[in-house]
């Protein structure tokens, strides 16, 4: 009986161990530049569009920056340029289905919405497909996800800083 608390209490300690080095490795900048590599690889997978993110800083779990984040359109147009984007949440909200913004700044950004005067949709069109699952490339993949309702999310936002819009 010994040796079986012995060895779940080693194996309790690698798998602490193992989440304060996880931890660990993503507060450094070879962590923080794998984090950018996986958030742009998502986003071009997601979009189908081009992006680039020149850098990505955070504390977990209190606040993420991005800058200058490039997301072309699908004419390879700068359909958003941002220098910075400065988030401060509590992450561990999130769990319990709740968005808890405590400040939000965003600094040098260009958004270049546009609609030519034949097409029935905004350039920006594809973002919103691509985010609500309005992509009739998803369905077949949605058809086969149970899609039961879930409770609506709650969003709280503190304050919000813009500068150098346009």
């Amino acid at each position: 009986m010994r040796k079986w608390i012995k060895r779940l209490a080693v194996f309790l300690a690698v798998i602490v161990f193992l989440i304060i080095a996880l931890i660990l490795f993503l507060h450094t900048p070879w962590g923080k530049s794998v984090v950018r590599n996986e958030v742009r690889k998502y986003l071009v997978n997601k979009l189908k569009a081009p992006v680039e993110i020149g850098k990505i800083d955070y504390r977990l779990p209190a606040w993420i920056q991005i800058m200058d984040l490039l997301i072309l359109d699908r004419q390879n147009d700068t359909l958003l340029y941002s220098g910075n984007v400065y988030v401060n949440l509590r992450m561990l909200k999130l769990l319990q289905s709740s968005v808890d913004v405590n400040a939000v700044r965003l600094d040098d950004i260009v958004l270049n919405v546009s609609r030519e005067v034949h097409e029935p949709h905004f350039n920006v069109q594809f973002v919103l497909d691509a985010f609500t699952g309005s992509n009739p490339d998803a369905d077949t993949v949605i058809s086969t996800i149970d899609t039961t309702k879930s409770a609506p999310w709650d969003l709280n936002v503190g304050e919000v800083s813009l500068n150098r819009i346009r």
